[in-house]
């Protein structure tokens, strides 16, 4: 061996030295209570499983506090004030805002922390119902750590040390927290059932909201289990843009509550009929007046897929923005205008082409267009302007031409 080959060869052997004396100087081998090797590693581990097993605990008593306080929850509750108001003496479900949440009354609350309590000792300072829920919040948080006693001392786990004092391992205090909040299922027919109303309130909404010919609208899309008003027969009434229902699920449970179908958009007129005299080439549009409104306009077009574009209802730009542009596919949308006084009825025997007439509450119009003189189907509708605001469209009119 070389001089150089020797110099590495004691460099090594000096380093492997230097680590086997820091670890002969600085490790106790005596095994005693406090510094036994990853005391408080293993404790950690305890209390987060002791914290695991106290939540269950915790979620079991929420489980069966809650079972014996539900069943006020279905009557009390759903005849109560949500916090968007009553009408008729029936809740509002809904505003202009979105749904209102339903709420837990000061009874069935105190009802379900004393349960609670009396088996966990906590005070839950808000219990609420969220997304099928009953939600208890806490805002004290559970310790587990040196000297608190934080968990009966019975539940503690026999293993290295007695007790939590084990976890004071000079120069750490270990210290866990845990928040002691609960959610429990609802899964009684007050939960499943709430849920399902809801679902089919907005389904509604987002259909009917839109409508000018609201009952129409309503007929065709509500459930049978809704009813207007009453459960026992049906009576519509409606105040502003609120219907009173009572709905009764497949588990029993009797709902009474109103939607507001109040729309955002500005609504357009409905009942639109759509005639052709292929010989005068005219084309005759009727739908009923908007009070006050004096200008209106016809689309129409030969885009069948327009009326998949609905609902919800669109403004005639959205409706037409995915028209085809090629001229290959030979789809058109096209529109006309007019005026006319709304205040004044005019209504002769002989109507003229591109001249509106209001007959009663009729606005009747007539005009040529050559392109729906073709054999093949069209869609017409109708929109109206007020205020520089242009209506949206919440159906179309077919009609075939052979």
């Amino acid at each position: 061996m070389n001089k150089k080959g020797a110099f590495i060869h004691w460099i090594v052997f000096g380093v492997v030295a230097a680590i086997g004396l820091y670890f002969a100087m600085t490790i106790n081998l005596d095994v005693v209570e406090q510094n036994t090797k990853g005391v408080w590693q293993l404790s950690f581990v305890r209390a987060v499983q002791d914290a695991e097993k106290d939540m269950l605990d915790i979620d079991q008593a929420a489980k069966n506090a809650i079972a014996l306080a539900i069943g006020e929850l279905a009557k009390d509750e759903l005849s109560e004030d949500l916090g968007c108001g009553k009408v008729k003496g029936y809740p509002l479900w809904n505003n202009p805002s979105g749904f209102c949440e339903l709420k837990v009354s000061d009874k069935v609350k105190e009802k379900i922390n004393k349960l609670i309590t009396n088996k966990t000792g906590i005070v839950y300072d808000e219990i609420i119902y969220s997304d099928g829920s009953i939600v208890g919040k806490s805002l004290k948080n559970k310790v587990i750590g040196h000297s608190l006693d934080a968990i009966p001392k019975e539940k503690v786990h026999p293993s290295l040390f007695s007790s939590y004092e084990a976890y004071l391992i000079k120069p750490f205090d270990l210290r866990y927290e845990y928040n002691p909040g609960f959610r429990v299922k609802v899964s009684s027919s007050f939960g499943a059932g709430y849920e399902i109303v809801k679902k089919q309130a907005k389904e509604m909404l987002i259909k009917c909201e839109n409508s000018s010919e609201l009952k129409n609208c309503l007929d065709q899309n509500k459930e049978e289990s809704w009813h207007y008003t009453y459960c026992e027969t049906d009576t519509y009434q409606q105040e502003g843009r609120v219907v009173p229902f009572c709905i009764i699920t497949e588990q029993g449970v009797e709902y009474k509550l109103a939607l507001d179908f109040i729309s955002s958009q500005l609504l357009g007129p409905e009942n639109l009929q759509i005639s052709l005299d292929k010989d005068q080439n005219t084309t005759t549009a009727r739908f009923k007046l908007y009070p006050g409104v004096s200008t209106y306009k016809i689309y129409y077009t030969n885009w069948l897929l327009a009326n998949s574009q609905i609902p919800p209802a669109k403004t005639a730009i959205e409706i037409f923005a995915n028209v085809p542009k090629s001229v290959e596919f030979g789809f058109f949308n096209n529109y006309t205008s007019f005026n006319l006084n709304p205040e004044e009825e005019n209504c002769p025997f002989n109507k003229e082409k591109n001249q509106p007439y209001l007959c009663s509450d009729q606005v009747i119009y007539s005009f040529e267009e050559k392109l729906l003189l073709n054999p093949g189907h069209y869609l017409f509708a109708v929109s109206m302007v007020h205020d520089e605001q242009e209506s949206i469209i919440s159906h179309f009119v077919s009609l075939e031409v052979n």
